[in-house]
């Protein structure tokens, strides 16, 4: 370069040194100007971390004995030679908060070293290498007096991580002691926490102590979300934990955003000023389009690094894998009551659901309308395979199917309903440490209890009006003259035996204004009380004339409104139904159901619905809808006439693990609740 007078130069305002470089000066540029004089290398410093946020990523590539910084957007290649001590005797495996990391080309030895260099500032750190393989390792600062150091490593493929700190020389391993063991697929450190990605698709937080381990969140996936489809890893914008989902057969990418209000996964499909930079194996995070100045680019869409060939993909449209592609821009800003009466005419339940995981407009509406919506849906049959449940609708003849949390579908088995959550109990033999699972479809928010201590096979769920959110769980057997409750902020069981000398059984039980009422083996009625301790009081209820109550299966069912109960023949499929009477306490037969229909299921899953409140859905009232056994067909019932149906649905399932049963949209979102005042 020719010589040039310095003189005068040095003495520039800092402001006026950073609008000439924030527009017109590359990250390599700007790191060579605080290289010229004192005067600049202040500025260089003051200014340095606006500088880097306003500058766009660059491509990072590897030779030997340098390292090539590319831009994309300039266009422009950079290359930096590496010290000879790391140049020399290492090879770079990595990348991690600004850092390159290298390890030893020779075989490994005790004193191998793990060498970290900043490629801007030069700055080094040092650790002994992990005991155990690794292919992956993260960075992060621990806030002590004394500056210090963190490092996780992981390998993808083997149940384990490893840690060690910069003021040390040993690592501390953790083994996941699990009868199926995950891996750790990525990991991030977001606000304070190292979050990591098992190889199940569940997420967890990394504790460093007391001692080491890993504490999974209950986190749903959001619908059509299949995260066995092909790379996942968890990117960040500083505000937002999220996570991106490569497919393996093509270039399609699907991202989705942790919400931490309701724990799922939420679909992103616009990234409004914001861009996704995606590496192959590492070094992925999005960035704010607006900050870069002078540099006209396109926003809310992926920039990927190709593989060896050096070349980079940009992808302008977001979709769902499967989706059409659309413009998205606008339609959050429909208004909300043009989107109930387009959801309400045209969407079955789980539309409604994917609907609200579009974007934040969408899903705010999806909160407001819920009950409204939910309300205005027929019944779905529900269905179970070992790892999956599927719900078909009767009336659309459509099927779908929600995958199951992980630990529940490997561990516990389904064997029951009860307001719109499912009870899963362990698949092993029952051990002290035994838990009942109850997980909403939907929701997936998860209630668990103790298992009680006697034999059970119906549950019945109920909440309580206390200051702190309470639930109450009663266990019954029918063919035992007992029953078992307990509370969630509990984790005892109390029980009540029958007394009498001949003691009788629960058949059924239900919660009606604020009461459980139980339906017993003699074919009587009584109110549940809890306090000042468990008891039954039977009602003094008549039969109604022609009632036999000895000749086949009884159940209790509700619309809210009436206490019913269902009577169902064991030779035939006739089914005769009564309404309790309150006021001369006795059971009246119904003869006309008017505009309501019955859903009957085999073990559970029974109700009344009013017909006029489905939307756009033109089915016969008055009348049974009864599932079949596991051979999954249904049957419907008619008052006038008593003539029946036989149907199986198309792409109804063949099989069940047991018997199907009926689920209700409309009581999914509200727990009975109970009043302790009348208890």
């Amino acid at each position: 370069m020719k010589k040039i007078k310095t003189e005068g130069w040095s003495d520039l305002p800092h402001e006026l040194l950073y609008e000439i470089a924030k527009k017109s000066l590359s990250v390599i540029d700007y790191l060579i100007l605080g290289s010229v004089c004192r005067g600049w290398k202040s500025f260089a410093e003051e200014y340095k971390k606006e500088f880097m946020a306003s500058q766009p990523p660059i491509a990072l590539f590897f030779s030997s004995k340098a390292i090539s910084f590319y831009s994309i957007f300039d266009q422009r290649l950079y290359k930096l030679l590496l010290p000879s001590p790391i140049s020399n005797q290492n090879r770079c495996f990595g990348f991690t908060c600004g850092y390159l990391v290298f390890l030893d080309k020779k075989n490994r030895r005790e004193d191998s070293q793990l060498w970290l260099l900043h490629p801007f500032t030069r700055h080094q750190l040092r650790f002994h290498e992990p005991p155990k393989p690794y292919n992956r390792v993260i960075l992060a600062s621990v806030a002590t007096p004394v500056p210090e150091f963190l490092l996780v490593a992981f390998c993808q493929f083997l149940p384990c991580f490893q840690v060690c700190r910069s003021t040390q020389t040993n690592w501390t391993q953790f083994d996941f002691n699990i009868p199926f063991p995950w891996r750790i697929r990525d990991a991030i450190v977001f606000k304070g926490k190292i979050y990591v990605l098992t190889s199940e698709a569940e997420i967890g937080v990394l504790h460093l102590s007391p001692h080491l381990h890993v504490t999974l969140l209950n986190v749903g996936h959001g619908p059509h979300m299949d995260m066995n489809r092909g790379v996942q890893c968890l990117v960040s914008d500083g505000q937002h934990l999220m996570m991106a989902v490569s497919s393996l057969a093509s270039i399609q990418h699907t991202v989705y955003e942790l919400n931490f209000v309701h724990m799922e996964w939420m679909m992103m499909v616009n990234f409004a000023d914001q861009a996704l930079f995606l590496g192959r194996s590492m070094g992925s995070g999005f960035c704010n389009i607006t900050r870069w100045e002078g540099r006209q680019q396109p926003s809310n869409c992926i920039y990927e690094l190709g593989s060896r060939n050096c070349r980079y993909i940009v992808g302008l449209e977001l979709v769902e894998p499967g989706m059409k592609k659309i413009k998205t821009e606008g339609w959050s800003d429909l208004p909300h009551e043009l989107l109930y009466e387009i959801a309400k005419k045209s969407l079955s339940v789980i539309d409604y659901l994917i609907l609200g995981s579009v974007c934040r407009g969408w899903k705010s509406f999806a909160e407001e309308y819920k009950k409204e919506f939910m309300a205005s849906q027929p019944p779905i049959a529900l269905f179970f395979s070992s790892k999956a449940i599927s719900f078909y609708s009767i009336f659309d003849q459509r099927l779908y199917k929600v995958l199951l949390p992980s630990p529940i579908s490997n561990q516990n088995r389904c064997f029951g309903f009860t307001c719109g959550y499912l009870v899963f109990l362990d698949k092993k033999n029952r051990r002290e440490d035994s838990q009942l699972w109850l997980l909403h479809p939907f929701t997936r928010h998860q209630l668990r209890f103790h298992e009680p201590p006697k034999p059970y096979n119906r549950v019945i769920l109920a909440s309580v009006a206390t200051p702190v959110p309470e639930f109450l769980l009663v266990a019954f057997c029918q063919f035992l003259p007992c029953f078992q409750v307990c509370r969630s902020t509990q984790t005892n069981w109390t029980q009540f035996d029958f007394n009498i000398p001949f003691p009788w059984r629960i058949r059924d039980a239900i919660v009606f204004k604020g009461k459980i009422y139980v339906l017993t083996s003699e074919a009587e009625i009584g109110v549940l009380h809890l306090s000042p301790h468990l008891h039954v009081t039977l009602l003094n209820v008549g039969h109604g004339p022609h009632m036999d109550m000895n000749r086949g299966v009884q159940c209790l069912v509700s619309d809210g409104q009436h206490l019913m109960m269902a009577v169902s023949s064991l030779a035939s499929i006739q089914h005769t139904v009564y309404e309790l009477n309150f006021v001369h306490m006795e059971w009246m037969m119904m003869v006309n159901f008017a505009d309501q229909a019955l859903f009957l299921g085999r073990s559970m899953g029974s109700g009344f619905c009013n017909i006029t409140r489905w939307e756009g859905r033109q089915q016969p009232s008055n009348c049974i809808y009864e599932l079949g056994s596991r051979n999954c067909r249904y049957i419907v019932s008619f008052l006038v006439g008593r003539h029946h149906m036989f149907s199986q649905g198309k792409r109804m399932p063949n099989d069940s693990l047991f018997d199907p049963f009926w689920y209700f949209p409309h009581l999914s979102y509200n727990v009975d609740s109970l009043c302790l005042s009348d208890n």
